[in-house]
C-alpha cells in the first residue's frame, strides 16, 4: 500500500503572513495561520474553529503571499510536519502544515461561504466531480 501524508484545509487567514529572511535579506519562508471551522456545533450551538499554523518554503510562490491579508479565504494542500525541542528540561512538540500548493477563494464574507462547495466542485469533462480546486490533484492522489 502506498501511503502519503496529505492534508487539505479551507479557512481564513488569522493574520497577515510573516516572512523569514536570510542575513542577506532574501526571503525563504512565509508563516501564517488559518482558522478552520469544525463540522459540528458545540453545546452552545456555536461552531468552533481550529487555528492551524502553516509554512510555505517554496521560493517561487513566496511573492504571491505578499498580497495576503488577515481574513482572506484560502484553500491549502500540503503535508503535516512535526518537530520537537527541549525547553526547561521538557520536550516540546510542534506541528504545522508545510504547503505544497494553495489558492485564494473568491468570497470574503461569511455569507459567501454558502457558495464554497459550488466553487470547489468543478465539473469534469467525463462528468465526474473534482473534489479539489487544484487541477489534476485527484490523479496524483490515486
Amino acid at each position: 500500500m502506498n501511503t502519503r501524508n496529505i492534508i487539505r484545509l479551507t479557512g481564513r487567514l488569522t493574520e497577515d503572513p510573516s516572512f523569514v529572511t536570510t542575513k542577506e535579506g532574501k526571503e525563504f519562508q512565509a508563516k501564517f495561520s488559518i482558522a478552520v471551522s469544525r463540522n459540528y456545533k458545540n453545546k452552545n450551538g456555536e461552531v468552533d474553529a481550529d487555528f492551524i499554523p502553516c509554512r510555505l518554503s517554496r521560493e517561487a510562490r513566496l511573492k504571491t503571499l505578499h498580497q495576503a491579508k488577515k481574513g482572506h479565504w484560502i484553500d491549502v494542500i500540503g503535508e503535516l510536519r512535526t518537530d520537537s525541542y527541549m525547553k526547561d528540561g521538557s520536550k516540546v512538540y510542534t506541528w504545522w502544515v508545510e504547503l505544497d500548493d494553495w489558492q485564494w477563494l473568491p468570497y470574503n464574507t461569511p455569507a459567501d461561504e454558502k457558495g464554497m462547495q459550488d466553487n470547489v466542485n468543478n465539473s469534469q469533462p467525463n462528468g465526474q466531480q473534482n473534489m479539489s480546486p487544484f487541477p489534476g490533484i485527484n490523479d496524483q492522489m490515486s
